[in-house]
């Protein structure tokens, strides 16, 4: 049975916020690094840390909270609505947020540093007072109890370190995966806090409608799901029914270095030590054999999908799945399964001219 819900009672100047995000059956990865990071601020001063989440009651057991709790959170608050875990509904979180806590204020908010929760973050700290760093790849406490931010720019071509003043609430939004997992505590446990959310908190901005991003704009560092091609696509066509999936999937498109190399994509798409450096949670080899400069870009996924014909591909030693057969056909099923099993609606508004050929 969940546990019953108790008040907050933290002081306003020592307490740290992480909102909580999940897909699925699982704590995203981003919310974990979040919790961690907290927990390294926490032991140098003393503050809490409450992680909060946004769900359903069917969907949080107590073992959900305690899994926060052995990566850092000290409570967690889970507020409750039927509407919350769908896709968009975040965008009225910030003002559920703000009524809950009666006034409260965080010294900390941490969250991922994500397009929604960005929007989110920024509606409660201009509630607050507060000062926003967005892209962050860390931040520490200096001796002068100033928060020191380092930020990625210029697309991730750059960095800069910003200094925030103790005399406004801060928040941090986090870029996905640089952070990294440490080492958790498994016996830890929260204490749990359930509210129940009042249908008109949730009336303040309702999602009217939500459009898949296009595969061909997402950019593959941030990206959580990667579809990537390599020379067993066998062209431009091949690629163009990777968008397919990739569009359903709510992913982003890759390549290896001879894909881009022939031509069939361009060159911001490559994944390994010469493109990008990627983290995703899924990441889908089609097509890859798995030469050591592409893996070295994407070995750190946390689920990898291999496809090729050749059984004995070395892309196959370091995959999660590995499925014997030609790419295309394959890509070719997986869009037909996934378009019969409901996400046809999803097809029906992809761009009809969107493609990653030049």
């Amino acid at each position: 049975m969940p546990e019953k819900t108790s008040s907050i009672g933290y002081a306003e100047d020592s307490q740290i916020w992480v909102l909580a995000e999940r897909t699925g059956k699982q704590w995203d990865t981003i919310t974990l690094e979040l919790l961690q990071d907290a927990q390294v601020l926490a032991k140098k001063t003393g503050w809490k840390t409450l992680a909060i989440v946004f769900g359903k009651s069917e969907m949080i057991s107590d073992q959900d909270c305690h899994q926060l709790a052995a990566n850092g959170a000290d409570k967690v608050l889970v507020l409750l609505h039927a509407e919350f875990g769908k896709p968009g509904s975040m965008m009225g979180y910030s003002q559920v947020l703000l009524d809950s806590m009666n006034g409260q204020s965080p010294r900390l908010l941490l969250c991922p540093s994500t397009p929604l929760w960005v929007e989110c973050a920024c509606r409660l700290i201009g509630a607050w007072d507060g000062v926003i760093a967005r892209d962050a790849i860390s931040f520490k406490l200096t001796p002068d109890n100033k928060l020191e931010v380092i930020q990625s720019i210029w697309q991730n071509k750059g960095q800069m370190t910003i200094s925030m003043s103790d005399d406004h609430p801060w928040c941090v939004c986090l870029k996905p995966g640089v952070a990294g997992l440490g080492k958790t505590k498994p016996q830890a446990k929260a204490q749990i806090l359930r509210q129940d959310v009042s249908k008109k908190q949730t009336e303040t901005v309702q999602t009217v409608e939500l459009l898949p991003p296009n595969p061909s704009e997402l950019d593959l560092v941030e990206a959580e799901r990667i579809v990537a091609g390599g020379r067993g696509i066998q062209g431009e066509e091949g690629f163009k029914a990777l968008e397919e999936l990739a569009f359903l999937l709510e992913a982003a498109v890759g390549a290896s270095r001879v894909a881009v190399d022939l031509g069939w994509v361009p060159y911001v798409r490559q994944v390994g030590q010469t493109g990008k450096i990627v983290k995703p949670r899924l990441y889908i080899a089609a097509g890859i054999a798995g030469a050591s400069q592409h893996v070295d870009g994407m070995r750190d996924s946390e689920v990898i999908i291999a496809i090729n014909t050749d059984k004995n591909a070395n892309i196959f030693k370091i995959a999660h799945l590995g499925i014997v057969g030609d790419a295309d056909t394959i890509i070719r099923g997986l869009i037909a399964e996934l378009e019969a099993g409901g996400t046809s609606q999803a097809a029906d508004k992809r761009p009809k001219a969107v493609s990653l050929i030049n």
